[in-house]
């Protein structure tokens, strides 16, 4: 028969099978009759003759099922009726599904979460052409700047490269509309910025090599839609930027946000505007910026051209980098550059990654244990169907044949475990995109459950079934014919030992305990983090973060605004006092200066900030010698006010005021001392600082954070948010006021990552402890169910229900025993992974190691005494009739 023939025959019994199945039961009862008539006529009587003729014919059902089998697509069929099968046997037990299916959700809804992060932070790629071919180039250190004049030549002499593109990311710039002004945040790039990156505007274009020092601006998809509504007559436009015109020439494709990943970029403006938009950077430039090659401003990414290796590539670079070390010698430094893909995460995220790492073990812990509980549930589910496989081994179905329908109903449970951990992870990243970070620029991160994110779910969910599924289906259909029709209830006689179900709860108990040791870690490090002393006071205390140079001011109009603003605010009704600073506190991201006595050529790395008068008394950080800055400072030297840290590491035995420091070479007289108070993170030790006057020498402070001023009420802070806001609005409604909270948010944004680690590791702590002890509670269950014709005799020749107590109490406590001991072991090993991110706790940490021990086996024991109870007050007469 051909292929095409089998196939017209196959969808001829799909679409009348019924038909099929009557006639095929009408040809095997013919055969049977036809038999039967031959022995009838050598003399058997007729009832004889048949049941003769049926022995001799064999099974009818193997007949019908191999004859379907030549009939019918059997997979699909069979998986069909496997599949029916599913739904009616779980919508009879729906207290089992709906434990294995909850089980898993929780389990696959966490892996499911942690890949979305994962996808958007490490997998997340750049939505541009070829990005495979995309290289950035770095120095050896890991800094990936280079000047101006080495990245003309790199672009020059390197044949392997198509082309070489180069940027300066993060300038702020406010987009002026009416009296409504927003900070947005733009690059400057070289014109062949978006060829290089294949990412050409689908409106407009790119840059031509005419506007190197034009004012043109290409502007995001996101700007164009949530700005300017999406109006195509954008090009060609002028739109302010800063106070300057720029004219739109393009927009960007839709999602590209430029070649640093999860950085927000909202335009892009030419390289040759860096003097316009950018001032600062000209700072410490020998000459112009575009020709000292000691300024190393620029992110430098290349397109190798096809069929071309990065390590050919590079191998070509560093010929070039050494005809440059020759020419342009640097002493005793060499230009050395290797190439990477580009996708350069956001300052700030590839700290993530270690903590990702530890997430990824975390959440695959707590799959293992929910694998563990289901396939402890399906083994006693497999066991009480014992004499159901029996039966239909002994009409013809092959065991094969069983294993697939088990496997098949793990794979529903599995299936349905991940749509219900699929909803738990988009609730949990939708929770987690709304989190704010402590950067001082925006951070975007795609976050969706897109397909990759499902087809991983779909995947696991698989593999899940396969884990959990398969030894509970081999197990059950083990057991030969004679055995399974004996019905003498006691199910797999190995479970009485330590066989594989009791290997299943040691494993549960193992796990849960290594994942309850990282959540009391976590727990206990959020509780120190929550409590240590910040040396400032937040109470009250409000923020208000504006950008002067984002709004086109100079240093010198800045400054002058600078006393306009606080002048204003300290008159407003309810403020008690108020202070500016470059970068508040717990920011991440204050400059850091070397700091000495004169003359003396070792110097202590010293975090900067730049503040105003009042701003210690804002925010309640007191001066313990000295005074403040004041609006009109004496003649002389700049003033300097230093924390209690500098000045002993500094001026050690000696009182500080009245003496000169340097720092950055410069020369300042140190009239205060102040209390240590926390400068980066929560847990870090009292950090050296020195603080300058902002009004004095803000042309110093070009950061990317703009300027806080803080505000001090004598009632709640949050009062006092629009009476500053119209303020400042009234003073320049250009001047884009980008941020308000108050102190204490602040301070509790900076708790943010040890909260999350919190919170997810106690999440799955909680979950693991209570899967241990549903699966203990379950076997202990089924054991007791299992014995109690043996526990009927126990009691009925003289053993004490307490012994009956005791004896079931002191086998769960040796299977929990077993799993407490192993899981230290594990728990002691993995736990110095976690210890970067700990506060003020050992990831050894005794009393954690001892408490959640004490706890996990009271839940577990527990879990045991429930059934052990009630064993022990059995009956004895009916235990023993017990069938």
């Amino acid at each position: 028969m051909s292929l095409k023939s089998e196939l017209l025959n196959r969808l001829s019994y799909l679409l009348r099978r019924g038909q099929f199945d009557r006639e095929l039961d009408e040809e095997i009862e013919f055969h049977i009759e036809t038999r039967a008539d031959e022995l009838e006529a050598g003399g058997l009587v007729r009832a004889e003759a048949l049941a003769r003729a049926r022995r001799e014919f064999g099974s009818g059902a193997r007949a019908k099922e191999e004859t379907r089998a030549a009939w019918q697509f059997g997979w699909v069929e069979d998986l069909a009726r496997d599949v029916r099968y599913c739904g009616r046997a779980f919508r009879r037990s729906p207290g089992f599904a709906a434990a294995a299916i909850v089980s898993l959700a929780l389990g696959i809804g966490a892996n499911t979460t942690v890949f979305s992060l994962v996808k958007a932070i490490l997998l997340g790629g750049l939505p541009v052409r070829a990005p495979a071919r995309l290289v950035s180039l770095h120095q050896p250190s890991g800094a990936a700047r280079l000047s101006y004049p080495d990245y003309e030549d790199y672009r020059r002499q390197v044949t392997s490269f198509e082309d070489v593109a180069a940027a300066y990311p993060a300038v702020p710039r406010s987009l002026n509309a009416q009296d409504d002004a927003e900070r947005l945040w733009g690059q400057l790039v070289t014109t062949n910025y978006f060829p290089v990156l294949g990412a050409e505007p689908p409106l407009g274009r790119g840059f031509t090599t005419e506007e190197f020092h034009s004012a043109v601006v290409v502007i995001s998809d996101s700007i164009w839609k949530r700005r300017f509504g999406a109006d195509r007559g954008i090009v060609g436009r002028t739109i302010r930027l800063g106070g300057q015109g720029y004219v739109v020439v393009g927009v960007a494709p839709p999602r590209f946000s430029g070649h640093i990943r999860g950085l927000v970029t909202d335009f892009w403006i030419p390289l040759g505007l860096h003097e316009q938009a950018v001032p600062q950077l000209q700072q410490g430039a020998r000459g112009r910026l575009e020709q000292d090659r000691n300024q190393r401003w620029l992110y430098v990414t290349a397109r190798l051209k096809e069929g071309l290796s990065p390590a050919s590539a590079e191998a070509a670079l560093q010929a070039v980098a050494g005809r440059l070390d020759e020419a342009y010698p640097r002493g005793r430094e060499k230009r050395r550059l290797r190439l990477e893909a580009a996708d350069a995460l956001a300052m700030g995220l590839p700290q993530a990654k270690s903590l990702l790492s530890t997430l990824m073990v975390v959440v695959a812990l707590v799959l293992l244990v929910a694998c563990a509980n289901v396939a402890n549930l399906l083994l006693a589910r497999a066991a009480a169907r014992q004499q159901e496989f029996g039966i239909r081994l002994a009409i013809g179905a092959g065991r094969s044949r069983l294993v697939r329908q088990l496997l098949t109903e793990s794979l529903f449970l599995s299936m349905a475990g991940a749509l219900l951990g699929a909803v738990l992870a988009w609730l949990a990243t939708n929770t987690l995109g709304r989190l704010q970070s402590s950067v001082p620029y925006p951070i975007a991160l795609d976050l969706t459950l897109d397909g990759r994110v499902l087809l991983f779910t779909a995947a696991l969910a698989i593999v899940t079934a396969l884990v959990f599924g398969l030894a509970p289906a081999l197990k059950g259909t083990r057991a030969g014919l004679s055995f399974a029709l004996k019905g003498d209830g006691s199910g797999f006689a190995a479970l009485r030992r330590f066989g594989l179900k009791n290997s299943l709860v040691v494993a549960q108990v193992a796990l849960s305990l290594v994942l309850l040791v990282a959540s009391g870690l976590f727990l206990r490090s959020l509780r120190n983090a929550a409590s240590v002393p910040l040396g400032m006071d937040p109470k009250d205390v409000l923020l208000v973060s504006f950008d002067p140079r984002a709004a086109g001011y100079t240093n010198e109009r800045a400054e002058v605004l600078f006393g306009r603003v606080l002048e204003g605010v300290r008159a407003l009704p309810h403020v008690r006092s108020a202070g500016l600073v470059d970068t508040p506190p717990l920011s991440l991201a204050p400059n850091a200066v070397g700091v000495s006595q004169p003359g003396e050529r070792a110097a202590v790395l010293a975090d900067i900030y730049g503040v105003t008068s009042q701003y210690f008394g804002t925010l309640g950080i007191g001066l313990t010698r000295g005074r403040d800055f004041a609006r009109s400072e004496p003649a002389g030297l700049p003033a300097a006010i230093v924390n209690e840290a500098l000045a002993e590491r500094v001026f050690p035995g000696v009182d500080p005021v009245g003496h000169t420091v340097n720092w950055e070479g410069m020369p300042h007289q140190v009239i205060g001392i102040t209390r240590n108070a926390k400068s980066r993170t929560l847990a870090e030790k009292p950090r050296p600082q020195i603080f300058v006057s902002l009004e004095k020498e803000y042309s110093y402070f070009w950061g990317m954070a703009g300027v806080v001023l803080s505000v001090k009420s004598d009632g709640a802070a949050t009062g006092l948010a629009e009476p500053v806001r119209g303020l400042l609005r009234e003073m320049d409604p250009a001047l884009p006021v980008y941020e308000v909270e108050t102190m204490a948010d602040h301070v509790d944004r900076a708790l943010l990552l040890p909260r999350v680690c919190g919170a997810l590791f106690g999440v799955f702590g909680g979950i693991a402890l209570a899967l241990a002890a549903v699966g203990l509670y379950g076997v202990m269950s089924y054991s007791v169910r299992q014995r109690t014709r043996e526990i009927g005799i126990r009691l009925a020749i003289g053993a004490r229900p307490g012994d009956v107590l005791r004896m079931l109490v002191r086998q769960g406590a040796w299977l929990v025993g077993v799993g407490l001991v192993i899981g230290l072991g594990l728990a002691y090993s993995v736990s110095r992974v976690a210890t970067a991110f700990l506060y003020g706790v050992s990831a050894r940490d005794g009393l954690t190691f001892a408490g959640v021990s004490v706890l996990l086996f009271g839940v577990a024991m527990a879990a045991v005494l429930l059934p052990a109870r009630r064993a022990a007050g059995m009956d004895a007469v009916r235990s023993i009739r017990y069938e």
